[in-house]
């Protein structure tokens, strides 16, 4: 098996005090927690780790990706999840900046929906990194400095306000990175198809019970794009070898898979957020797709974790 770095080798690696929620934990203890980088160890090794990791850095260093190294010499936001490797090796004496951890319990439906639209963004990227201006930086230590305030803080709902601000700093990262490199009309082979595939990604993920997706059909998507339904479909179907409806269908599985693996909500719950109009047509959706129901395949999933 392949080598990899848990949360508690992270505190041992960086000389840091092992937090008690980890030292009394058992693997399954919701933990999160924020530095500042000016005691930030001098390496780490290239592994994977089993967590999320956050940093704001200001200094020069070398990231290790599996796609090669990445001299960091300006400000820098990055991002570490646990499907990726990296190293870093710091060379300025006095980084600065702040980290953040945090592991897979600690991850809420709506965090996850932005990690989800992070590695969307980042997709064809040497990894999950964005250079900032000063200005940028200085927004972004703002808001880790206020996490790391109520991180100390007594709060009941200080809990709440941290993931807000994760979320803001997902979301941050995001539209820079989005500003350094807009998509352009001309990179897909038809307006019309960017649009239809830019209205269809929007709907997705789904972070409450409570949403539902308003566009359902391709007719909904031939409105909302105010073109006839059977243009839409020759486009979509000459630019990706796809109708509308299995690309639609598509979307739909991969989000009630997610939902019935991640959540805790109701068959019928997912049932509408999905825009069925009675859970019995969901299970029929999701039967043809799957092969098995909704029920079957969350039971599945949950004997297998």
């Amino acid at each position: 098996m392949e080598p990899f770095e848990t949360i508690q080798d992270y505190y041992e690696t960086t000389c840091r005090s092992l937090p008690l929620d980890l030292q009394r934990g058992s693997g399954l203890t919701r933990h999160f927690n924020v530095f500042m980088r000016n005691n930030c160890f001098k390496t780490l090794p290239f592994v994977r780790r089993d967590y999320y990791k956050i940093c704001l850095c200001k200094g020069n260093a070398i990231l290790f990706t599996e796609k090669g190294e990445v001299e960091v010499n300006t400000p820098t936001l990055f991002f570490s999840s646990p499907l990726l490797k990296f190293g870093w090796r710091n060379i300025s004496e006095e980084p600065k900046g702040y980290v953040c951890v945090f592991n897979e319990v600690f991850v809420t439906p709506g965090i996850r929906a932005e990690l989800k639209r992070l590695s969307q963004v980042f997709e064809n990227d040497v990894y999950p990194l964005v250079p900032l201006t000063e200005a940028q930086y200085g927004q972004l230590d703002g808001y880790f400095a206020t996490m790391a305030s109520e991180y100390k803080d007594c709060f009941e709902f200080k809990d709440e306000i941290i993931k807000h601000l994760l979320k803001v700093i997902l979301l941050t990262g995001i539209k820079i990175r989005k500003e350094l490199a807009p998509v352009k009309l001309g990179e897909r082979k038809d307006y019309q198809v960017g649009r239809f595939l830019d209205l269809l990604d929007s709907q997705f993920p789904i972070d409450s019970p409570r949403s539902t997706v308003q566009l359902r059909t391709p007719a909904d998507f031939a409105s909302a794009l105010n073109i006839h339904i059977n243009h839409l479909n020759h486009l979509i179907k000459t630019n990706t070898g796809k109708t509308t409806g299995q690309l639609i269908a598509e979307k739909k599985i991969a989000e009630a898979l997610s939902l019935l693996k991640n959540t805790d909500w109701t068959v019928q719950e997912i049932s509408t957020c999905l825009g069925f109009e009675y859970p019995q047509y969901f299970n029929l959706f999701f039967k043809r797709q799957t092969g098995k129901s909704p029920k079957t395949y969350r039971s599945l999933f949950v004997q297998h974790i």
